[in-house]
């Protein structure tokens, strides 16, 4: 997993993963799994998997998720990638709703040579999520996220009860009413909430992710939109990959001990990680869905097309690396599968982000040329709405 602009100081016996990863540069993004601090750590899985003090679940068996050695390996590498959104995330929580835009003026429109109708839909991408009692910060710099690297629209369950799912209205209604944002209730838990989403949606974009509420999704540099870099892989089955699998790093409390303090964000806490991904997560051509013969998952949350062999050989791509930028090669999996893909005609314009976050992104684009430097220590955001 790239490290970002700087691999100062990580030189050293024990972190050669650290450097040894840059020399292998798959798919161009990647999820960032964000563990919190160590209070949050616990927090998270006692909220999540039911873990009281009588009765612990999965892989724990009654002991400390504090005491999983794979835990002390999430900070063993610097990892910087992030950095590059402090700004705006900062700058998010408090810009005015009466200067960001609001909903997508136009449908997102394709040749009939790169999509099965509807040809049409109102976004190129959408992201779907469900969760349960996660607090309310961390689900608005979740969301924030998303919208700014390229995200049309978030599909949104939360897995509780009616007076809960009222509550993240609540708090969220701005991003409802301005078209960014649809929030449901439970489902019956995590695959249900997947189910319905991948059912009722499928026509609603053309591409699709699928997360958890701790895992961001991230462009890797110089792209800060997953949109340019899912454009050129956009084609008919056969030509292209329908699905791509994200690695996901793991990243550690960072030295916190305990929930950072209001105003500094998730990306400007954590900046350590494992060296390498540990799992992966998907993004898929949602027209996979409209093919007869092809199984998918819709409730799995780590893919939403089946892979495997037979039928469905050469849809997923594992990892893929251009050949000078005219091929890929699907590598490392079972077999080498290279792929030509079509180029979107320069004429079909694709929005980088949708309103709601471009007038944030542009705003703290501002900021950065009168503060040049590292996003951290920068003076607050609060109050440079106006600059």
């Amino acid at each position: 997993m790239p490290l970002g602009p700087s691999t100062s100081g990580i030189l050293t016996w024990r972190t050669w993963k650290c450097v040894a990863c840059l020399f292998w540069k798959g798919n161009p993004f990647f999820v960032v799994h964000y563990k919190g601090s160590k209070a949050d750590f616990v927090a998270h899985y006692v909220r999540t998997w039911n873990m009281t003090a009588g009765h612990k679940r999965d892989a724990y068996f009654g002991a400390s998720p504090l005491d999983d050695p794979a835990r002390f390996r999430m900070n063993e590498c610097p990892n910087n990638i992030a950095a590059r959104y402090v700004r705006h995330q900062s700058l998010a929580m408090s810009f005015p709703w009466e200067r960001r835009g609001g909903a997508p003026s136009s449908q997102v429109c394709l040749p009939e040579e790169f999509a099965r109708p509807p040809l049409c839909r109102p976004h190129f991408a959408a992201i779907e999520v469900v969760l349960r009692r996660e607090p309310m910060r961390n689900v608005k710099e979740w969301v924030e996220h998303h919208l700014v690297v390229g995200f049309g629209h978030i599909y949104m369950s939360v897995d509780d009860a009616d007076a809960e799912v009222a509550r993240y209205r609540s708090e969220l209604q701005p991003y409802i009413d301005r078209g960014a944002l649809s929030l449901f209730g439970t489902f019956g838990g995590q695959t249900g909430g997947h189910q319905f989403f991948s059912k009722t949606f499928m026509n609603g974009s053309f591409w699709m992710a699928r997360v958890d509420i701790d895992e961001f999704v991230f462009p890797e540099p110089p792209e800060d939109s997953i949109v340019p870099l899912l454009r050129v892989l956009t084609g008919r089955r056969g030509r292209v990959p329908l699905q791509i699998m994200m690695g996901r790093a793991e990243f550690g409390d960072s030295g916190w001990v305990e929930t950072p303090p209001e105003g500094i964000t998730m990306t400007e806490a954590y900046r350590r990680s494992m060296a390498l991904p540990k799992s992966v997560k998907a993004v898929w051509q949602t027209d996979g869905f409209l093919e007869e013969d092809m199984e998918f998952s819709i409730g799995n949350p780590h893919f939403g097309l089946t892979p495997g062999e037979g039928i469905r050989s050469g849809v997923t791509c594992q990892d893929y690396h251009w050949i000078f930028s005219w091929a890929i090669v699907c590598f490392p999996q079972r077999k080498f599968i290279f792929w030509w893909p079509p180029r979107l005609p320069a004429s079909i314009e694709l929005p980088m982000r949708p309103p709601i976050a471009q007038s944030v992104w542009d705003q703290a684009q501002r900021l950065a040329q009168l503060y040049q430097g590292d996003d951290v220590g920068l003076p607050p955001m609060a109050g440079t709405a106006g600059v």
